[in-house]
């Protein structure tokens, strides 16, 4: 029996899951935090991803982190931009109503709702680059950089859960190439939305840059604001982030106990 080709749908989920809360509340824009970002995420991936020890232990650590990191932020956001009249109790529940239900579907059909949206999501992230150029003030990069403040902790919380996502596509016996490049790729758009929140709003360090920088765009006649665009993409990253890590978790507690024999599994990229 052929086995069925997922490296497209495991490069987009992995795209989606490396924005993830990442792109609500990123770190701050700067060179070091760029760096950083980069460097943990690598080590996460290339370094973390072998250990088949930290599949288990360490991947069910980075799953709780992303789900209660995501659903924060997540419905933080919701509270405050989109749904500031609606109780948080409501949205909690809402949103844990959406990922229980995601939660039962197979892995297979996760991929291939990730394939289906990231290219959504991607168009809507260099539609929103595009229709910006015209409020760029590029005095405001400078500015940006200067104020900005070393955020070690936040980009260690935002990408310890590659953990996760390693341990998530390896269960399903598949290349890790995808993944790889699929979390390079993400980085990549996170640094775009960062870079056009820098020029648009300096050093202004007021929460969800991307949505506020998006919020100043008037396109046309058409679209008069194109932040509606901006909640879908938070809420496709998000519930992708948070359903991947609660499938770790439940996994996690079926594997049960940690064989010494499993400490090292090596993976090639």
């Amino acid at each position: 029996m052929t086995k069925a080709n997922y490296k497209p749908h495991i490069f987009a989920l992995s795209v989606l899951f490396t924005l993830g809360n990442a792109i609500i509340s990123p770190p701050e824009f700067g060179i070091i935090n760029l760096v950083f970002t980069l460097i943990i995420s690598l080590v996460v991936v290339c370094f973390f991803g072998r250990l088949k020890f930290c599949q288990n232990i360490i991947a069910l650590v980075a799953a709780i982190c992303g789900v209660t990191t995501t659903a924060i932020d997540y419905i933080q956001f919701l509270k405050q931009e989109q749904m500031s009249n609606t109780s948080i109790v409501l949205l909690v529940a809402v949103f844990g109503i959406v990922i229980s239900f995601l939660g039962i579907i197979k892995p297979r059909a996760v991929y291939k709702y990730s394939l289906f949206v990231f290219l959504i999501v991607s168009a809507i992230v260099v539609l929103c680059l595009v229709a910006g150029i015209a409020n760029f003030e590029y005095k405001n990069l400078a500015e940006s950089i200067k104020n900005s403040n070393i955020s070690a902790n936040r980009i260690l919380s935002l990408f310890l859960p590659l953990v996760a996502l390693s341990t998530f596509t390896q269960a399903e016996d598949q290349p890790p190439k995808p993944m790889f490049f699929g979390v390079i790729i993400g980085i990549f758009l996170l640094f775009i939305t960062m870079l056009q929140s820098a020029l648009i709003l300096g050093g202004d360090t007021s929460d969800y840059p991307y949505f506020k920088s998006v919020s100043t765009i008037s396109v046309g006649s058409l679209f008069t604001r194109l932040y509606g665009l901006v909640w879908f993409v938070f809420f496709v990253t998000s519930v992708i982030k948070t359903v991947v890590c609660v499938k770790v978790i439940e996994s996690a507690f079926k594997r049960g106990k940690i064989k010494p024999s499993d400490i090292y599994k090596p993976k090639t990229l």
